[in-house]
């Protein structure tokens, strides 16, 4: 049984009843005695048993369409892994069954969400993917695809109390706290921390840093540190503020400064400090701060291997897209609800492991 592929009639063979009752069990329709539908269960957990999505698909002879609303992207970046799983899952599913179109908005400015999505006829698509960075926004369009009752998923944000379908992305609180105790053990009691924020004003953050910033000082709280926390709000046209900011800082101590960028473009950060550290020899700034970002997107991972970066902590964007996906064709294929909150696996990546891994 071990070395072949698991049929349904196997399973009803090894539980002992009907192959359609073990279908009703697997699409979760009809009524079933409790007993019965526990073995089935049970079995199916103990063989491993998937079901066939792509010859599903194949009998229904019929392409569902999904859209995927979410951030424009460059190569090798968080959203364009993100977007390289959605399309594999489509692609898995073969004979272009699915289809997923991306509808783009600018990262950076949460009016472009409303203008991207406001002439979108969305009863052409059969459900939405919705990377929910933007809360207002966000609340607005799951209120209009509530009203033609289309199906929809957060990715990366969770916004709550709305009548998403799913959720799939890292427990943000869980990773500020995680980010907090990596960086304590980075510096001393005393030392000073300082977040920066990348494009955006500390009062306009995504859910999700503001999640991650709530668990980290939270945990610093709890540890009984005296770190003094600052906040500098990097503005990628004038980098040398913020470099000026963190010079100040560092200057008001002899200790190790604690720097944390609540997003993915730590590397941003980096890249002005490298400019200034060419023409500034006062300060040899890489050894004076110890520093934390979040992805392991390729230019994050440059940073950390030129020794900028001390700890990386990755939510395998690849995934959330995939499972996203994934997700919906189920739903459409077996009536299958995915759990609500479905938390992507949080990595702690540092300069010894960070060249074996893969997401």
């Amino acid at each position: 049984m071990v070395n072949k592929k698991i049929r349904i009639v196997d399973i009803a063979r090894l539980a002992d009843v009907s192959p359609g009752t073990v279908d009703r069990v697997i699409h979760n329709r009809g009524r079933i005695a409790p007993d019965k539908k526990a073995r089935i269960e049970e079995i199916i957990k103990q063989v491993g048993y998937k079901p066939n999505i792509a010859a599903r698909m194949l009998a229904i002879g019929r392409t569902y369409s999904i859209a995927a609303v979410v951030p424009s992207y460059v190569d090798e970046s968080y959203w364009g892994q993100v977007c390289e799983g959605c399309i594999k899952a489509a692609e898995e599913l073969g004979q272009g069954n699915i289809k997923v179109d991306f509808i783009y908005f600018d990262l950076y400015d949460r009016h472009s969400f409303d203008r991207v999505t406001f002439d979108i006829d969305w009863e052409l698509y059969d459900s939405v993917v919705i990377a929910a960075l933007f809360e207002e926004q966000t609340r607005k369009l799951s209120t209009q695809l509530d009203a033609i009752d289309k199906p929809y998923i957060y990715i990366d944000s969770l916004v709550d109390g709305e009548s998403n379908l799913a959720y799939f992305g890292v427990d943000a609180y869980a990773s500020g706290r995680i980010a907090g105790k990596m960086l304590c053990c980075e510096i001393d009691a005393e030392s000073a921390i300082v977040i920066v924020y990348i494009q955006f004003r500390r009062n306009e953050i995504t859910p999700q840093m503001r999640k991650r910033e709530e668990g980290l000082l939270q945990y610093l709280r709890e540890s009984g540190r005296e770190s003094k926390v600052e906040y500098i709000e990097y503005n990628p046209e004038q980098p040398d503020q913020t470099t000026a900011a963190l010079r100040r800082i560092i200057g008001k101590g002899d200790k190790k400064v604690g720097v944390v960028v609540l997003n993915s473009r730590v590397y941003e950060l980096v890249a002005s400090l490298v400019s200034a550290a060419k023409t500034d020899t006062d300060t040899n700034m890489r050894e004076q701060i110890s520093m934390l970002g979040f992805d392991a997107i390729m230019p994050n991972i440059k940073a950390m291997n030129e020794g900028w970066v001390r700890v990386l902590i990755s939510q395998r964007p690849k995934l959330q897209g995939y499972n996203a996906v994934k997700a919906l064709s189920n739903f459409f294929l077996f009536d299958a609800l995915p759990n609500r909150i479905n938390h992507t696996p949080i990595d702690i990546l540092i300069p010894e492991n960070i060249g074996y891994y893969t997401d």
